[in-house]
């Protein structure tokens, strides 16, 4: 006994002596590389116009809606203040983030928290990276954020030679516990400060979308040669007639006859038409709507696409699974930012969304009715799925189809077998009691 003891003690020391997780890359060989050779690899930042351009994508009716579905999706399953100690749940430091997060601007500010929900993921999702500003205020001597503005990614760098984010070109920086950052990182060395955005992998397939949709709409506007029919005058036609036709086809166009005629003299004209096959602008729309869509990982009904035997072709269940789990992904780098921002002020509680509920309820029911009726599921188990109160006797399986036995009512522990001709007997009975009871009623009237 005293070898195993001495062993337990041994280990507990051991585990008494582990450091802290503070600063790991004081001791890391790579960091010792980047002290000395991190000239030859200076960090760069996302240029402006890159900004611009998620902008703009951001108009693109696929982009804006697979966007737009993360956030209803997270929105409506509304998010909790948790601890990993159940035991230890101080109530008032609970209300009072659930408060900063359901008014980031204060009490008397116009912004919510779907307004600012959508803002930051928005962000997130439209340029790879969405910051936060924690608003302090000196209470208890203690800094305490009382307040969470969204601050757009372009008006921010990274500083290198203080390790912190700042503004661009003013010398106002950012502590730990002031800012949360929001991103996927970058596996490149040069912008790993930087998230990753599904807009640069998108580039081609939004252009082809906008450029496809501005070919057709110039030929709709009749800015493009497509003419419908061709007028040949004879070569040997006088300049002056030939002039008095031309005259005439803009007065037409003029007064709204838009016919697309094309007038020509001495010549042949052979419509430099493109072939379908070759320039076939719907199927390179649906490419490039269905790369988008996959991109986002989104669900192709929820964004607004009802086709069979393409795109999604799975069940209705499966897509809804594939979903959650790519929505549970993204709140992962959500919930990440914020927590470790909350641990920098203190507060070991933890933001996190509410689980997505993609369950088919009638599904559901009819396989709770068959465990019910095969006696693998008591009444109770049901019960309290639905938060509702427990019943005296429904502790017990009950097993009619294969076992014919019953929970003795006044004994719920007690089971009986199913006594079939006493059953009958008591119908019977409560039949005969029925048909006299309805012959008095009857004479009493």
């Amino acid at each position: 006994m005293k070898f195993f003891d001495n062993i337990i003690n041994s280990i507990t020391k051991t585990i008494d002596k582990l450091p802290g997780i503070r600063r790991p890359q004081d001791h890391s060989l790579y960091n010792t590389f980047l002290g000395n050779y991190g000239w030859a690899q200076r960090r760069s930042d996302k240029p402006l116009g890159d900004f611009e351009v998620y902008y703009q994508a951001l108009n693109n009716v696929y982009v804006h809606r697979c966007i737009q579905v993360e956030i209803d999706s997270l929105l409506a399953t509304g998010f909790q203040i948790n601890k990993l100690s159940e035991d230890e749940i101080n109530t008032a430091r609970t209300n009072y983030l659930y408060n900063l997060f359901n008014n980031p601007g204060g009490f008397k500010s116009e912004i919510t928290y779907p307004m600012f929900h959508s803002q930051y993921l928005r962000s997130f999702e439209g340029t790879g990276d969405a910051f936060i500003e924690l608003n302090h205020e000196e209470l208890f001597q203690h800094k305490v954020p009382t307040g969470l503005t969204y601050i757009p990614s372009e008006l921010l760098k990274w500083y290198d030679d203080t390790e912190q984010w700042g503004f661009r070109q003013i010398d106002i920086r950012y502590e730990p516990e002031e800012l949360v950052h929001i991103h996927e990182p970058n596996i490149r060395l040069k912008s790993s400060k930087w998230g990753l955005c599904k807009i640069d992998k998108l580039g081609l397939a939004i252009s082809i979308m906008f450029l496809g949709m501005r070919y057709n709409k110039n030929l709709l506007e009749n800015d493009g040669i497509d003419p419908k029919a061709v007028i040949s005058f004879d070569k040997d036609m006088d300049d002056q007639s030939f002039n008095n036709e031309l005259a005439r086809l803009a007065a037409l166009k003029e007064n709204g006859k838009k016919g697309g005629t094309l007038a020509l003299k001495g010549g042949v004209f052979t419509s430099p038409s493109i072939n379908i096959r070759d320039m076939d602008w719907e199927k390179l729309l649906t490419v490039s709507r269905d790369m988008t869509i996959t991109c986002f990982g989104a669900q192709p009904s929820m964004v607004g696409v009802i086709e069979t035997a393409n795109l999604g072709t799975g069940s209705g269940e499966s897509q809804k699974k594939n979903f959650k789990d790519t929505l549970q992904g993204r709140a992962a780098f959500i919930t990440g930012a914020f927590n470790k921002a909350l641990g920098h002020n203190g507060f070991d509680e933890l933001f996190q969304f509410n689980d997505l509920d993609i369950e088919d309820k009638l599904n559901r029911a009819q396989i709770e009715d068959i465990r019910l009726k095969n006696g693998s599921l008591s009444i109770n188990e049901v019960r309290r799925k639905y938060n509702e109160e427990p019943v005296a006797w429904g502790n017990v399986p009950m097993n009619y189809q294969n076992y014919a036995v019953t929970p003795n009512i006044l004994n719920p522990t007690k089971i009986e077998p199913l006594n079939i001709d006493k059953a009958i007997d008591t119908v019977q009975k409560y039949k005969s009691d029925l048909y006299h009871s309805n012959i008095i009623n009857y004479k009493g009237d």
